[in-house]
């Protein structure tokens, strides 16, 4: 399961109290939920804020695997319930990189070409 529906017997609300008594995986599950309008309103602020805390409280290798530091980047870097925030999204990809998630290069990498950072090392 990738945790973007809820399973059968979940409903929104049970996820939300197990997310609110600390359950790291209904974090996620309520920051998908919120994100896609999945079971409730979508609310992309409210999403961030449960992203975020999942990245706080989720465990590295449960964080690592969801990609919970990536797409704190991507929140960062499109302004995804939050202000877009260039450096903040550079350092969650270079964490995110750090933890294995491969990705994370191609986030850094549409940071520059985009034009969200200066381009660094050689100039003519």
């Amino acid at each position: 399961m990738d945790g973007r529906v809820l399973s059968a017997e979940e409903d929104f609300s049970e996820l939300k109290e197990r997310a609110e008594a600390g359950d790291a995986s209904a974090m996620h599950k309520l920051y998908l939920a919120y994100l896609d309008g999945f079971g409730t309103e979508k609310d992309e602020d409210a999403a961030f804020r449960w992203l975020c805390r999942f990245c706080s409280h989720g465990g590295a290798e449960t964080v690592r695997r969801l990609h919970g530091m990536r797409d704190l980047g991507i929140a960062h870097m499109r302004g995804i319930g939050t202000d877009k925030n260039p450096g903040l999204a550079l350092e969650c990809f270079g964490k995110a990189l750090g933890q294995g998630d491969k990705e994370a290069a191609d986030w850094i990498y549409a940071l520059y070409t985009e034009g969200m950072l200066p381009a660094r090392g050689w100039h003519p």
